[in-house]
């Protein structure tokens, strides 16, 4: 199984990261994030690796719920349910909002 996020973005994106001269990187982490959790779900389940198949989906719902919470990257916006209520934010407070929700989230048994 092969496991990626889209790219359709990255040239325009890339060149914003340049532009401000590394301080500000607004690639498609949520597409990144959900590839590598779908990855290490399968690698889970195909090891019999009850922890690891948990914390990929305690990921993919951190994930979610970040989404659904409004907070995302650029490559999103006014894609969510409602465009007037999200916060756009670069690449390390998309992150830092996935680890927060990812931290509360409870174990899936």
């Amino acid at each position: 199984m092969l496991f990626e996020a889209p790219h359709g973005t990255a040239h325009d994106l890339y060149l914003k990261y340049q532009e401000s001269e590394g301080k500000e990187a607004h690639f498609n982490s949520s597409a990144l994030i959900y590839a590598v959790a779908n990855a290490l779900e399968t690698l889970g389940e195909r090891e019999n690796n009850a922890p690891l198949v948990d914390y990929s989906q305690r990921l993919k719902m951190a994930l979610i719920d970040t989404v659904g919470d409004g907070i995302i990257t650029g490559d999103l916006k006014g894609k969510t349910t409602d465009p007037d209520a999200e916060t756009v934010v670069d690449m390390q407070g998309f992150l830092a909002a996935v680890e927060m929700r990812l931290s509360n989230c409870v174990d899936a048994d």
